[in-house]
């Protein structure tokens, strides 16, 4: 990612949460089923992995790519057997550097640590499997842990919970814990360095032998848990399978096995192949035509924007739609020296009057990167559009090639309520998918721009998605207009886990209004574009939608309160929206729901996670719920991680509050955490992990300040708070999935987790 470069705001999407930032595991658009043998009923799954250490410059001798490929050789070789070769692994896509590694399937850390993974978290945001390479202060070798892979992808990919015993742990209110005297099974979800199988029927004949993790939340073996349509599981299983747990179509209409019938294949590994993914990325954008020329003028200025945004690296192609002659850039072209080029052909673009849904030049956009694409490019498409609604062929298509789409709607007309209830009639009645679901299930951004500032906003932070960059949003707000002696002033908190990262401190306006963008320190030093210290870069968009300031992390005296300030020398048209991230950072906070669709009638709840990526705890956490139109419904909901209905499990970093009661069924909201540390209480910290091992000692966060949100729509009425049921298993927390697992996710119009944040009237 090429930061500062005309790059007004970066996402903290790598740590901070939902669309949902730093916390979006696991939704990467290369995770997936990439295929299934009807005849053999075998299925092939691709994974993504995220290192975060240099493959080219390993801190650890002997971390390079032949130790990877080893660890994913054994990790293939173990779950095609644990599974009876109904799964076998294709591609593994290997990023290094911490790119995408909160949206990775697989952490792979170059440090201690115990492995754990969320249960039922495939394809689900904040959620991912944990791997180390060192174990009680001894490295591993790459079998134990490609051994340990597979567990986890028992947890992680079938929902399954430990079979082992705990001599620890002598009670838990959570059902998914495992206890000292359990029973345990000889099974690989006990010990996996010892057993290869999951377990059967025979495992739990004896019903004194039924004293796991695993029966006491399904009161099924593994084997039987996994055949079964998630709709009938137990109502103890709500927390952990349920209406969450993916029903994966190798594992439909099969018998029950036996211990006796298991055949225990060897091998599995011949379909592995190892991408190591490069730094660029290729992005395609495909603008609306037939807008009002004061939407298509920020529909243009936001691709320019994004085109700043994108890594020297990268390619882009631009489509023009519905008149497709007036396209500028038709085949994909290396971003680097044609940046200026590029800009210059999207401001020709002409507004057009016909109109038609961005179907077709969706379609050609997939077409264009198909035919160009580098296995070891990250491939997406950025929709600067009025529509609200595409075709569900269109989601199928780009399902099938594992390429993002994210979707800006430019919502900035009198009469944009009405639109979003036609979208939504339409949607609801016939073969079409809003656009937050069709960002949803392929895996992209989604992003409502209410003013043309918000339009350029959305489409640098969705680049910033695309390119997965190790950033946390550390604050942001914004407002609807300023007016001279009334400055827009943002307060922000850097605190002692921002060291050593670089700041950016970023404004957005509209190129019409005339403003002055300025810092002050925690000291009281004022910095202004022509008072830089040397640590300090200033960067003003060329299309004037904003303005960046990028402290270096040698900059002295940069813990404490900092204020950005936007001042107006008139009163300003449009709306002014501020964005404080810090870059890399591990520390971040991201949200997700469960609950509100119709395939989980649950309440609606808030997860919100903070990690970095140890699990926080006793930070103080609060939400905040907007409508459409960004007006607040509630401002101080507190988000609690006692293991207390709503809550799933203490003290594992996950802060949970109901949010069912304040929303009504098939609207937009925006939910917003504000995560702190008023008290300096909070604490990295192993205590809330259900894996087996000591607990490290606790360590101080220190003052701190996250924030994260996401878009949802709830399907449902609000239900009743069902009978209060823990979760969690395998040191995981719960977190949503869908029920069943075709080739493509199905297509939902609920529960919808979008990332894009919109600035919010005050």
């Amino acid at each position: 990612m090429m930061h500062f470069q005309l790059k007004p705001l970066t996402l903290a999407l790598s740590l901070a949460l939902a669309m949902p930032l730093a916390g979006q595991a696991a939704d990467h658009s290369l995770t997936g089923v990439s295929s299934h043998n009807a005849q053999s009923g075998v299925s092939t799954l691709n994974f993504v992995m995220s290192l975060n250490w240099n493959l080219a410059n390993p801190p650890t001798k002997g971390r390079d790519k032949t130790y990877v490929r080893d660890v994913l050789k054994q990790f293939a070789r173990s779950l095609y057997t644990m599974t009876e070769g109904k799964h076998q692994i294709g591609t593994v896509y290997v990023y290094d550097k911490s790119q995408f590694l909160k949206r990775a399937d697989i952490q792979f850390l170059d440090r201690e640590g115990r492995a754990q993974a969320n249960t039922s978290g495939w394809k689900q945001r904040s959620s991912e499997i944990e791997i180390f390479t060192v174990y009680k202060s001894t490295a591993e070798t790459t079998a134990e842990i490609g051994k340990t892979l597979a567990h986890e992808m028992g947890h992680y990919g079938y929902g399954l919970l430990d079979e082992y015993d705990d001599e620890d742990k002598k009670s838990s209110k959570d059902l998914g814990n495992p206890l000292a005297g359990d029973t345990p099974r000889n099974t690989i979800m006990n010990e996996h360095l010892k057993f290869v199988t999951l377990s059967t029927s025979s495992d739990y004949a004896d019903a004194s032998m039924q004293k796991t993790a695993q029966w006491r939340v399904y009161q099924r073996s593994a084997w039987e848990t996994m055949i079964q349509n998630p709709e009938n599981d137990s109502e103890t299983a709500g927390g952990y399978g349920g209406p969450i747990r993916t029903w994966f179509e190798a594992f439909k209409n099969l018998s029950p096995p036996t211990a006796d019938s298991l055949k225990k294949p060897s091998g599995g590994d011949e379909q592995l192949q190892v991408v190591y993914m490069n730094e660029g990325s290729l992005m395609v954008l495909v603008i609306n035509q037939n807008l009002t020329l004061a939407q298509l003028k920020a529909a243009k200025q936001a691709a320019k924007g994004a085109v700043d945004a994108l890594n020297d690296k990268a390619q882009v192609a631009v489509l023009a739609y519905p008149d497709f002659v007036a396209t500028p850039v038709q085949v994909l072209t290396a971003v680097g020296d044609n940046r200026k080029d590029i800009q210059t052909a999207i401001d020709d673009i002409p507004q057009s009057a016909d109109n038609n849904s961005p179907d077709r030049a969706l379609n050609a956009a997939l077409t264009l990167i198909k035919n160009a694409v580098n296995p070891a490019t990250t491939a997406s498409v950025l929709l600067l559009s009025t529509s609200t609604a595409v075709d569900a062929t269109t989601v199928q298509n780009y399902g099938k090639e594992s390429v993002a789409i994210n979707p800006v709607v430019i919502s900035t007309g009198p009469d944009r309520q009405a639109q979003r209830l036609a979208a939504r009639t339409q949607a609801a009645g016939g073969n079409k998918v809003l656009l937050g679901a069709l960002a949803e299930q392929t895996g992209g951004r989604y992003a409502v721009a209410n003013d043309d500032s918000e339009v350029a906003q959305a489409a640098s932070q969705i680049v910033d998605a695309a390119e997965g960059e190790a950033l946390a949003i550390i604050n942001d707000d914004g407002v609807d207009q300023i007016t001279p002696g009334e400055p827009f002033t943002l307060t922000t908190l850097i605190g002692t886990a921002d060291q050593g990262a670089s700041l950016e401190f970023a404004a957005y306006w509209d190129p019409e209004d005339q403003v002055d963008f300025s810092l002050q320190t925690p000291g009281g030093q004022l910095i202004t574009p022509d008072r830089l210290p040397a640590e300090v870069r200033y960067q003003r968009n060329a299309d004037g939608t904003g303005a960046t300031y990028a402290v270096s992390s040698p900059f002295a005296g940069r813990a404490g309160l900092w204020l950005s300030k936007v001042t107006a020398r008139q009163t300003t048209a449009d709306g002014v929206f501020q964005d404080v991230t810090a870059i890399p950072s591990v520390l971040g906070a991201d949200i997700a729901t469960t609950g509100g669709s119709k395939e989980d009638p649950r309440p609606m709840h808030a997860e919100i996670s903070v990690d970095g990526p140890l699990p926080v705890i006793q930070a103080t956490v609060r939400l905040e719920i907007y409508d459409e139109d960004g007006q607040p419904l509630q401002t101080d909901l507190v988000a609690r991680d006692d293991g207390i209905v709503p809550d799933v499990s203490a003290n594992d970093g996950v802060y949970t509050v109901k949010v069912a009661d304040f929303l009504k069924p098939d609207r937009e909201y925006e939910l917003v955490a504000r995560v702190s540390n008023p008290n300096n209480a909070a604490q990295f910290s192993t205590s809330g992990r259900k894996v087996q091992g000591t607990d490290a000692p606790p360590v101080p966060v220190g003052p701190f300040q996250r924030t994260a949100s996401v878009w949802v729509m709830k399907e449902t009425a609000p239900q009743p708070e069902p009978t209060p049921l823990t979760g969690g298993g395998g040191g995981c927390v719960l977190t949503p999935n869908a029920p069943f697992d075709p080739l493509f996710p199905a297509i939902s119009l609920g529960a919808f987790w979008y990332l894009i944040r919109r600035r919010r009237s005050r």
